[in-house]
This record gives C-alpha cells, sequence and structure tokens, in this order.
C-alpha cells in the first residue's frame, strides 16, 4: 500500500491524522449518547401516556412485556 505522507515527518502527520480522527469519534459518541437519552425520554412519556389511557379507558393493550422494555422500540396498540 502506498503511504499518504512522505517519510519525512510521516510520523508525525500520520499522528495528527490519528488525533483528528479520535476527537471527532469521541464528539459523536457524545452525539449518539445524547441522541438516546432524548428518545429513551420521549419513549417513556409515550408509555406513561398509554398507560394513562388503558386505565382510563379499561385495557387497551399496550404490547407484550418484551416491547416494553426493548431499546429503541415503543409499544403499540
Amino acid at each position: 500500500m502506498r503511504p499518504l505522507f512522505r517519510a519525512r515527518n510521516g510520523a508525525l502527520w500520520y499522528g495528527i491524522y490519528g488525533g483528528i480522527g479520535a476527537s471527532f469519534g469521541y464528539w459523536l459518541q457524545g452525539v449518539d449518547q445524547r441522541q438516546m437519552a432524548v428518545i429513551n425520554a420521549r419513549r417513556d412519556r409515550l408509555l406513561e401516556k398509554r398507560r394513562k389511557a388503558a386505565e382510563r379507558e379499561g385495557g387497551i393493550h399496550m404490547g407484550t412485556p418484551r416491547q416494553l422494555k426493548e431499546d429503541g422500540t415503543v409499544a403499540t396498540l
């Protein structure tokens, strides 16, 4: 494989390139964590709303126990 940078100071450039890539990955991981927190909060609010509606209307099916506990999904009516 042909190197991207010349042999002179090549280690320096590969280190800089790797550092930039690592910092971007770290930032992207934080974005993912914040996004999952928002999605989980919305899911919990929706499930609570459906639970209250089920109590009020007398037992609407809120999904299987697996659907209620599964990450990233919401129960279906």
